[in-house]
């Protein structure tokens, strides 16, 4: 039985969707740890190797509970306890060093777009983003003089890193879906959404993400109602007065397959109106789209 001292103040909560942080202070190495539980003490999570009990390491990354994102940069933990649970993976615990957990990410919080990074759809397969890894490591690799940059090659790798393992891509990818819903939302309230002000907004929303898709991911540029309602926040009943306006306008088209794309004339009034801009830690203003 551990002892009392260190028995958890507080009991951890399960954590049932696969997601992942990262350990370093293990040697040269960085660990990827699969949380199992966290609480306000600590987190619970399985590893390929064991660790010494006693250990002082370093925990980073994003874990969402109960829809709430606790952040962790340069987090010490502490390993109170290490074990096999089946053969070639250990079950640990760590115990937060500092008085206070971790604090929930606020909404200026960001999530690193792995997929814009390799330039890259988020569709990609293995094979393509291990031959855009390929050129574009080569490309920015320190030792290139012509176009060498350490930091856009630091970036690359570990971009490449979390989305050629299954694992990493599957987790990264809940991640970024919640990040990129919350960084789209352009209405904290429906009736926001309301008036000529909510309408502008909604307006500029749609070109906004088709702008984008139109830039990251040239091959299939599109958006489907649901998807923009979905990314939005925003019934698609209170859509189609925006949607009608933007094609009238020329800014955008609709396929015979019910998906919308921005056009050349659509990219232009993005680009002077400034609705290409994506939310960071605010609400989206109303749009000076007329």
């Amino acid at each position: 039985m551990r002892p009392a001292k260190e028995r958890r103040k507080h009991p951890r909560k399960s954590i049932t969707e696969t997601q992942l942080l990262h350990l370093t202070g293990v040697g040269s190495r960085r660990l990827t740890l699969k949380v199992v539980d966290c609480g306000p003490d600590g987190v619970g999570a399985e590893l390929i190797e064991p660790l010494g009990v006693g250990a002082i390491l370093t925990l980073h990354g994003d874990l969402t509970q109960s829809g709430v994102t606790r952040t962790f940069r340069d987090q010490r933990v502490r390993v109170v306890s290490c074990s096999e649970v089946r053969t070639g993976v250990y079950r640990a615990g760590f115990a937060f060093t500092e008085a206070s957990a971790p604090k929930p990410a606020t909404s200026a919080t960001s999530v690193n777009d792995y997929y814009e990074v390799l330039q890259v759809h988020e569709k990609a397969s293995a094979d393509t983003i291990h031959r855009v890894y390929r050129i574009l490591a080569q490309r920015y690799h320190p030792d290139n003089p012509e176009t060498g940059d350490e930091s856009v090659f630091r970036q690359v790798l570990e971009a490449y890193n979390v989305l050629s393992d299954p694992e990493q891509r599957a987790a990264y990818d809940v991640q970024l879906g919640s990040y990129q819903r919350h960084k789209w939302k352009i209405f904290d309230k429906p009736e926001a959404a309301r008036g000529l002000d909510g309408e502008k907004s909604k307006r500029k929303g749609i070109l906004s993400l088709l702008y984008t898709k139109r830039v990251t991911a040239h091959e299939n540029p599109s958006l489907n109602l649901h998807e923009l309602e979905d990314m939005l926040s925003v019934p698609r009943e209170h859509l189609e007065f925006s949607l009608w306006y933007l094609r009238e306008q020329g800014w955008i088209q609709r396929a015979d397959n019910g998906r919308y794309v921005i056009t050349a004339k659509g990219v232009d009034q993005a680009e002077e109106s400034g609705a290409w801009t994506p939310r960071q830690d605010h609400l989206l203003e109303a749009a000076n789209v007329s």
